[in-house]
């Protein structure tokens, strides 16, 4: 008399046919490369910059309300309007030209002792440079600069004269050639 497997006695799970299914091990592959996947997150979020290019950026940004004021109060007392023109085609190693122009409240070009120019890479503080810039015989201001990497860069250019100062920012983005 044969024996029906139903009957025989034998379960599935004393057979070992649970741990023989491709359905475990794939349910149990699955769980296991998320958590490695998330382990390799949490490594690389501990061991790598936080992207913070100032030591003091959390009171740098509780007074930044305040400088945007004194800028703007400083720019409507000098009657300034300062202009900011970039070469097109901007691209790392290729000495680029920034034009700053400053005109006064008539629309003539305003009496300006100096101008600095200031790039910062919001990414990558080791980057950031800062170099003045030259007056041209019309009275602008220019500055032949040479950035290092590809990527978006803030452009500050502060325009002095005596112990008076305004400034204005760009946001550039930078191509790789």
């Amino acid at each position: 008399m044969s024996q029906n497997p139903a009957t025989s006695g034998k379960t599935v799970a004393s057979s070992g046919g649970a741990l023989k299914s491709p359905w475990i091990w794939g349910f149990a592959g699955f769980i296991a490369l998320a958590l490695a996947v998330n382990l390799l997150a949490v490594y690389f979020a501990v061991s790598s910059s936080p992207g913070l290019v100032t030591k003091d950026y959390y009171e740098r940004g509780q007074s930044f309300t305040e400088r945007a004021k004194l800028s703007f109060v400083m720019r409507q007392k000098l009657g300034w309007r300062l202009d900011i023109t970039p070469a097109p085609g901007a691209s790392v190693g290729k000495r680029t030209e920034f034009t700053l122009n400053v005109t006064g409240v008539d629309g003539t070009n305003a009496t300006v002792d100096s101008a600095s120019f200031s790039a910062y890479r919001p990414s990558d503080a080791t980057a950031d440079f800062s170099t003045p810039m030259v007056k041209q015989a019309d009275g602008s201001f220019r500055a032949d600069v040479e950035f290092p990497l590809d990527g978006v860069w803030d452009i500050i250019i502060t325009a002095s004269q005596g112990d008076n100062q305004a400034d204005t920012a760009r946001r550039v983005i930078i191509k790789s050639r």
